[in-house]
């Protein structure tokens, strides 16, 4: 099985914004016509016992859960155990997205374990877990051109794109998924790989 778990904070205010990249990637998955294809239409669907809107779908014998937290960021990984101890899931076949500030617009870095970062989410994720050892796929959202503080960072995470910098964001979710779907059914690890809108 693979859990596919997208990182973001709950509410109107926090749609759309560059933070909440890891629920905006999730929402496009869900809606794929290479994800449909294999059953109805998925939906999300609130589940109190994990703490998540969750939806659910088999691809050639393997179960995938694809969920969005709802506990905001800083507590994640709450959810994100839950998940994993009520399938008795391999950490390996975790898969949690998140945006990443020191990664420029456009590219996208998969990797199989490794530290937080910095990133409260998977901070949160790996307190939970006790362990790094899944899979991280970090969108890049750049840092503020003119950074002069962490203050200026955290303001900048949760504004919305501008007009040029959505269109080049999507292109990177469009790509991600189509890189994504390759390794569903598979029933293997994806290897750490680096994606470039454009290249």
């Amino acid at each position: 099985m693979k859990i596919i778990v997208g990182l973001g904070n709950l509410g109107e205010k926090y749609q759309k914004t560059r933070h909440n990249a890891g629920f905006i990637f999730i929402d496009e998955l869900i809606k794929s016509e290479k994800i449909t294809s294999f059953s109805k239409p998925l939906q999300f669907q609130f589940n109190k016992k994990f703490k998540a809107e969750m939806a659910e779908v088999e691809r050639e014998g393997e179960k995938i859960i694809f969920a969005k937290p709802q506990t905001f960021m800083n507590l994640s990984g709450e959810s994100v155990r839950k998940m994993i101890d009520y399938w008795q899931a391999e950490i390996k076949d975790l898969i949690i997205v998140t945006d990443e500030v020191d990664l420029p617009l456009g590219t996208v870095r998969i990797r199989l374990g490794g530290s937080s970062g910095g990133h409260q989410g998977l901070a949160s994720v790996i307190r939970a877990l006790g362990q790094a050892g899944f899979v991280r796929i970090r969108i890049g959202i750049s840092r503020p051109v003119l950074e002069q503080s962490k203050i200026e960072t955290e303001k900048y995470v949760l504004e919305k794109f501008s007009r040029r910098e959505s269109q080049v964001f999507q292109e990177s979710v469009e790509l991600t998924i189509d890189y994504l779907i390759e390794f569903l059914g598979k029933k293997m690890t994806m290897p750490s790989h680096t994606l470039e809108v454009g290249k």
